[in-house]
């Protein structure tokens, strides 16, 4: 005698996709999911902005020489000249590419926006082991720093190479970015507002209660 075959139907207490034993995601859990994630990366993209776009310039000035250190999109460089062998420093235009602009070309383009900086003046080494030295001009940083500072850096910098100081030191840098500090800040409101506006679990059903006709 043959066995008849079990029939599986699906049950009308649980809602289902179609298949059996999925359930159907609520839409506004699912919504509240995607709100969390969206802020988390608004607030890792903005530290990674901030970290991305930081920079640091420095010129470090003692007694026997000065130290030039570089930290640009975690790039690292730095290079050490004699006291010595400082011979200038002054207050300069820089374009909008980090480039020095004498006065001639800010007559010829006099609507580019143009910032400041100081322009150091040293005598290095023609080659890493040579001693045939020359003069070159290095730009303490190309970013713009400020009128008030460039000149203020300068006039220390004169007074170090004219040995009226033995301390100097100049910089330019910059941690935090405009649009990454928003950019995180927002993002962490938003995941504030998502954990207290979102809704994490369905809601029970509402049970209705029948009255008998008397």
């Amino acid at each position: 005698k043959k066995e008849a075959l079990p029939v599986h139907g699906i049950s009308n207490s649980r809602k289902t996709n179609g298949v059996d034993g999925i359930p159907v995601v609520n839409k506004y859990v699912a919504a509240s999911i995607v709100w969390v994630i969206l802020s988390i990366f608004a607030i890792f993209y903005g530290i990674h902005h901030c970290r991305a776009t930081s920079y640091s310039y420095n010129l470090r000035c003692d007694v026997t020489n000065c130290v030039w250190s570089k930290t640009d999109k975690g790039i690292l460089e730095t290079f050490s000249v004699s006291r010595y062998d400082f011979l200038d420093a002054e207050s300069v235009r820089i374009n909008s590419k980090g480039e020095y602009a004498d006065t001639a070309t800010i007559k010829k383009m006099p609507n580019q926006r143009y910032g400041y900086s100081i322009r150091l003046k040293f005598r290095l080494p023609t080659e890493p082991d040579s001693n045939i030295k020359v003069e070159k001009y290095l730009l303490l940083s190309p970013y713009d720093i400020g009128r008030r500072s460039a000149r203020t850096s300068a006039t220390r910098l004169q007074s170090y190479i004219s040995r009226a100081k033995d301390i100097a030191n100049a910089e330019s840098s910059r941690s935090v970015s405009f649009f990454g500090l928003m950019t995180s800040m927002l993002g962490f409101i938003s995941l504030c507002l998502s954990c207290l506006l979102g809704q994490w679990a369905d809601k029970p059903p509402r049970r209705i209660i029948s009255r008998k006709a008397s």
